[in-house]
């Protein structure tokens, strides 16, 4: 008895003292986190940047010039020799106006809203597409930094890039650049108070409402420096001296457009800037008195502007202190979290002092998403890095709040303010990383080269028995090279243990690679058995990069004070934390938190309700741009609902389905309109006089076009793939095709960068150059069991002159003669030439076995996010095609001046998508609720909605979501590089669709049949197709008979 009293007493003690702690007020002294230099030994170095400064400095002697004003060229003043933009007229006078977009202009000042601020009176535009150059002279060779002086013009709402050429040559790889937008959160979707201050809109059920974000440019001057985040100083750039007596003696710099266009005033040829430290910038102010006693908060949602529309305010649920909190409503009470994590991103708030003095600058910040790691910051004071520590600001893992004050392990750093308003300004960067994170994918581009080299004599697959003698292949020197990566891996992890001070996951898959490097040292006979999971380690260390270039940081508020403040408490006491539980739990009750409710009261005066089965994070912005435009212009309100793919047949069949469903599977449409239960939209008189119209105009006549009707452009083969007998039944919502995608680096080291194959011919000539070196080619293969219409045979029998259905679609063309030859054409790939039967072609092109693929290109986004390694390493083009003959009027060849006959490639692709369907259910009560429902399809289909859609998507998720839109116009707004764009646009004019008809489901499922047949057994490939199409006829005549639709002849 007396062991419980002894045990309930220790509790009560346990449980008071824990109650004490969380009754003290505010922390006696701020939690500072510290700046530690480390004096890294580089034991190699894979940056094309510091091997271009050590060339310099080797051929040139070359040191850092020390100018006394800096170098000012005027963008208007550019180099006409070697400036590839074609102009256009100047703009002169407000009216003038940018009449093609391609073109660079001469802006005037007073002609563009906005540049007020502009030094020059003219400046520069340059478009998103060839390059501007300018010329210069320097009296001393040397290192010089550039720096461009912009304004973020109007385009297409993603961050601008250029490619940098001085005298006429890219320095260095990586020299490509970003300059960012400007972004805050616009007005008009929020909400004066009482103190004429903006405050957040809230929804219904007084939830606060995120506001829109919207560009507010500016004019910026940046340091070209790299966005990538290895080399953490400004770029230094070599220039020889230049005679000043002669003119054409020159210095030359040119930005090549990669994406956006931009509005340039000055670029500036400037001295190396050195930082002082903080010991030298707190020495400048030594003698200061002390600052009377001072504090100032800003809340950090209310941000004055972001670099990207993705750091808009969010809401935390985590703690009782975040103000402002609600345990009922969702409040938007902070910034950041895991959208704040792209290198480059900052975020700007502005602050106040009474007079000039040294101040403190403290923060409520959480880190709770990277564990093992600091996430890192430059930290700007009006523009300017005040001193070396603040490009290293450090916020560590932490599953709490917690106070930060800027500072380093001695003390919190003073700040001089003069009096008035300033701005503070914070940038994801990789800081003491940087170098580590860069070893890291030197050693995965070395890691993949050696495996590359390995099944040069292995294959992919080898024979696990056999002895491949690798250490005595010449030239391999495997257990050498695997040395060298193991000890520099090594190296690599306790360097990121010594900065972090901790051990974790991250250098956990560094550890891993490590010692299966030793096994193979010590073992080298076991790296045959064990090549897949080497592969597959590689693979993670590639993981692992892009997790180390991503530094999430939560920011509640920002307060700059004198050193005698006491900074609030960052957590919650023990009993705010038990009232929040409480509440919260007794409001999840009656309000359901994930409900994706209307953001205002609107007056309509038709209700529809839409069905999607996308994410939750699309579900959002849809809802949000029907009630920001939809429902006010047109009075109709919208029952928005989240379901899963499956539910749409059920509720259809229980007469309980919704008015409208989007983003349906492009084989739905014609199914559902077979049984009667979709629309049919040529009902809607505007279907063919203004949609099926305008996708039939060529580019002249479609320009011509009042501009509200060129809202709905679409490829033919986008709506042909919805219509059947006469009817359609959707509008196209996401069109997708294929494309070819390529590693240019690695054929470029094998010499074979020339022979990117523009037909099937050419793919197998160099099909035995990849294989000589143990190296595929992708062609997308089908699951086993799978239904789907192989793409690639499907584009070949087009491309060959087949169709899949002929006669009005009522016979399958599988039996046809062209069919048959394609068949057999595209099995030979596997019979003949060894194209591999299964694989995962984005694992295998990261790794570079697969140099070369066919594939959707929605898999640039893939790769986009997924292998940040593979930046500028690859590139795709229009897939292969088969050379054809030019045939005049009367079908005869056309003929060149020498008799030969003039020919082209035919490179048709097939494509998938998802559409728009209007459901006949009983919902559809009226004519009314019919043009209602026909009206929301056509705003979610038109050109202004799929942009915002597809910009909204793209700022929340990035790339990896841009939105693969059906319309035309839309396509062309978003924010694709030049290049890739003119790729995509000459590969989407040749895009057939596949039709659905009538028991068409099953023409996949026999050819799938058919070809696995032909590939495992080697039977004869036109044999065997024939008789699975005989198969896809019956199955054809079965249905057309059940929906009483006519009969081919020669079935009946």
């Amino acid at each position: 008895m007396k062991k419980k009293y002894l045990i309930l007493i220790t509790v009560g003690v346990i449980v008071l003292v824990l109650i004490g702690i969380n009754f003290v007020g505010g922390t006696k002294e701020p939690v500072s986190f510290t700046y530690n230099p480390q004096a890294w030994t580089k034991t190699t170095d894979n940056s094309s940047y510091y091997q271009y400064l050590e060339k310099q400095k080797k051929d040139h002697n070359a040191t850092d010039v020390q100018l006394d004003q800096p170098i000012v060229i005027p963008a208007w003043d550019y180099e006409p020799s070697q400036t590839t933009a074609q102009f256009g007229n100047p703009l002169v006078n407000p009216e003038d106006k940018i009449s093609e977009a391609s073109k660079a202009y001469l802006v005037n000042k007073d002609a563009v809203e906005g540049l007020e601020d502009a030094i020059e009176d003219t400046l520069l535009y340059a478009p998103e597409q060839d390059q501007v150059a300018w010329s210069f002279q320097v009296e001393e060779a040397g290192f010089y930094q550039i720096s461009v002086r912009y304004y973020p013009i109007k385009g297409k709402s993603s961050s601008i890039e250029r490619t940098l050429l001085i005298n006429g040559k890219v320095p260095f790889e990586g020299a490509s650049f970003v300059f960012h937008r400007i972004w805050d959160n616009n007005p008009e979707s929020m909400q004066l108070d009482e103190n004429q201050k903006y405050i957040f809109k809230q929804d219904v059920n007084g939830n606060d409402i995120k506001p829109n974000q919207i560009e507010k440019p500016a004019f910026r001057k940046v340091p070209l420096r790299d966005d990538l985040g290895y080399v953490t100083e400004n770029y230094r750039f070599y220039f020889p001296a230049n005679d000043s007596s002669d003119p054409n003696d020159v210095n030359t710099i040119a930005l090549i457009a990669i994406k956006e266009c931009i509005l340039i005033d000055q670029i500036y040829i400037e001295s190396v800037t050195k930082t002082p430290t903080y010991s030298e910038y707190k020495a400048q102010y030594a003698n200061l008195p002390n600052t009377p006693s001072y504090s100032y908060r800003v809340e950090a949602e209310s941000a004055t502007s972001k670099s990207s529309p993705t750091l808009y305010p969010i809401t935390d649920r985590s703690s009782y202190v975040t103000t402002p909190n609600s345990p009922k409503e969702s409040k938007l009470n902070a910034i950041g979290g895991d959208k704040w994590k792209v290198l480059g991103d900052w975020i700007s708030w502005e602050i106040e002092v009474p007079e000039d003095g040294l101040y403190n600058i403290s923060m409520r910040a959480k880190q709770n998403l990277v564990r093992g790691l600091y996430s890192n910051r430059i930290v700007y004071i009006d523009g300017e890095v005040a001193f070396d520590e603040l490009n290293y600001t450090l916020f560590a893992y932490s599953s709490d709040w917690q106070n930060v004050t800027l500072g380093n392990q001695d003390e919190a750093f003073l700040f001089y303010l003069t009096k008035g308003k300033h701005t503070i300004t914070m940038e994801v960067t990789l800081g003491e990383y940087s170098t580590l994170i860069e070893r890291i994918q030197g050693s995965i581009n070395y890691l993949n080269k050696l495996y590359r080299d390995i099944i040069k004599f292995t294959s992919p697959a080898p024979d696990p028995n056999r002895d491949y003698e690798l250490t005595k292949r010449p030239g391999l020197d495997m257990v050498e090279r695997m040395t060298w990566a193991a000890d520099e891996l090594e190296d690599i992890s306790k360097s990121i243990e010594t900065i972090s001070g901790t051990k974790s996951d991250k250098t956990g898959t560094i550890d891993t690679m490590v010692v299966q490097l030793r096994d193979f040292i010590d073992r080298p006979r076991d790296v045959p058995r064990r090549l897949s999971s080497f592969n597959t380690n590689i693979s993670s260390l590639g993981t692992l990069l892009t997790t180390l270039r991503e530094y999430p940081l939560t920011i509640d508020y920002l307060m700059v004070h004198t050193p005698d403040v006491k900074l609030p408490r960052a957590n919650e006491t023990f009993f705010q934390k038990i009232k929040k539980s409480i509440l919260s739990f007794w409001y999840s009750f009656f309000i359901d938190y994930s409900a994706i409710s209307s953001t205002d009261e609107v007056e309509g005066t038709e209700s529809i309700e839409v069905w999607m089965s996308l994410g939750r994070d699309q579900a959002n912005v849809i809802r949000h741009l029907i009630d920001e435009n939809f429902t006010p212009k047109t009075g109709i309100k919208v029952d928005l609902k989240l379901t899963g793919t499956d539910v749409l047949l059920k509720a259809t069949l229980a007469g309980i389905g919704p008015h409208v469903a989007i983003n349906v599977d492009s084989t739905l449409p014609v199914n559902y309109g077979l049984r009667d239960a979709v629309l049919d939209l040529r009902e809607f008189p505007d279907y063919q006089d203004v949609i099926e119209r305008n996708s039939q105009l060529s580019d002249e006549e479609f320009e011509k076009l009042d501009p509200a009707l060129k809202e709905w452009r679409f490829k033919m083969s986008a709506l042909r793939q919805f219509q059947f007998n006469g009817a359609a039944y959707a509008l196209p919502e996401k069109q997708i095709f294929m494309m070819m995608f390529v590693r240019t680096d690695i054929l470029s080291e094998l010499g074979l960068l020339e022979k990117v194959p523009n037909t099937w011919d050419e793919v197998i000539g160099l099909v035995a150059d990849l294989q000589t070196h143990q190296l595929q080619f992708y062609l997308p293969v089908n699951d086993a069991g799978a239904s789907a219409l192989n793409p690639v045979f499907v584009s070949m029998l087009y491309q060959m002159g087949g169709n899949l259905y002929i006669n009005d679609d009522m016979e399958t063309g599988l039996m046809e003669p062209v069919a048959l030859d394609a068949f057999e054409y595209w099995t030979e790939f596997y019979t003949l030439y060894s194209f591999p039967k299964y694989a995962n072609f984005l694992n295998r092109f990261r790794s570079g076995e697969m140099p070369l693929g066919i594939a959707y290109y929605e898999a640039y986004n893939t790769l986009s996010v997924f292998a940040p390694d593979l930046r500028g390493k690859w590139a795709f083009y229009p897939i292969p095609g088969i050379e054809k003959p030019v045939l005049d009027d009367s079908g005869n060849p056309v003929l060149d001046n020498e008799g030969k006959p003039v020919t082209y490639i035919d490179r048709t692709s097939t494509s998938v998508g998802t559409g728009v369907v209007i459901l006949k259910q009983p919902a559809l009560k009226s004519e009314a609720d019919k043009m209602a429902s026909w009206e929301f399809v056509k705003w979610w289909t038109s050109a202004t909605t799929q942009v915002q859609f597809g910009r909204e998507m793209e700022g929340i998720l990035g790339s990896a979501a841009r939105h693969a839109t059906a319309n035309v116009q839309a396509l062309e707004q978003l924010a694709w590089p030049t290049a890739d764009l003119k790729q995509l646009k000459y590969q989407w004019n040749q895009v057939r669709e596949i039709p659905n008809v009538a028991g068409g489901y099953i023409t996949g499922r026999e050819v799938e049949n058919a070809y696995r047949k032909v590939i495992n057994n080697l039977v004869n490939a036109k044999e065997t197709l024939y008789e699975y199409a005989q198969n896809i006829q019956n199955e054809i005549d079965r249905k057309r008979k059940e929906f009483n639709l006519p009969l081919a002849t020669r079935s009946q």
